[in-house]
């Protein structure tokens, strides 16, 4: 023994070969089994829990259980995946409608003031919850009438 053991896969017959014959593969494809599931795509269900003629009663009931497992795994990601798009378009309608300015002055402008109406008014006499208690009647100057200057 002078060297390692390799197989052909292809030929079927195996040989014993030196260290300077082999060489490194730089892109040998890995395995699907290191590939660790990262928990928000769908998990696909193996070859080998597919049915065979072969198969017996048991191993039916196996394979069965085991792809019911993952199928409902399935519909759990597509269901949270459905329910966080929900959440993201809301999140946008909320956002958007918190950003967006009031041009005109109506009950939405009003929803957005900063002062309590249940603040304590400043005069002693003001009442706690009523608007502009203790502020008096708006004053408004006198009408008159408007005379114009005599012409010449």
């Amino acid at each position: 023994m002078y060297g390692y053991l390799v197989t052909y896969s292809q030929y079927g017959n195996s040989e014993e070969v030196p260290l300077e014959y082999l060489k490194h593969l730089p892109n040998a494809p890995k395995k699907a089994q290191n590939k660790k599931w990262d928990g928000k795509s769908l998990i696909p269900i193996p070859d080998n829990l597919k049915y065979l003629p072969t198969d017996t009663e048991e191993e039916k009931l196996r394979k069965k259980k085991k792809m019911k497992a993952i199928k409902s795994k399935n519909r759990l990601i597509t269901k949270e995946v459905e329910v966080t798009a929900v959440q993201q378009t809301w999140q946008k309608f909320v956002t958007k409608k918190a950003t967006k300015k009031v041009t005109s002055l109506s009950a939405a402008a009003l929803v957005g003031k900063k002062h309590s109406m249940f603040k304590s008014p400043d005069v002693v006499d003001g009442k706690v919850g009523v608007t502009n208690s203790g502020k008096g009647m708006t004053t408004f100057a006198e009408r008159k009438k408007y005379k114009f200057a005599a012409e010449n």
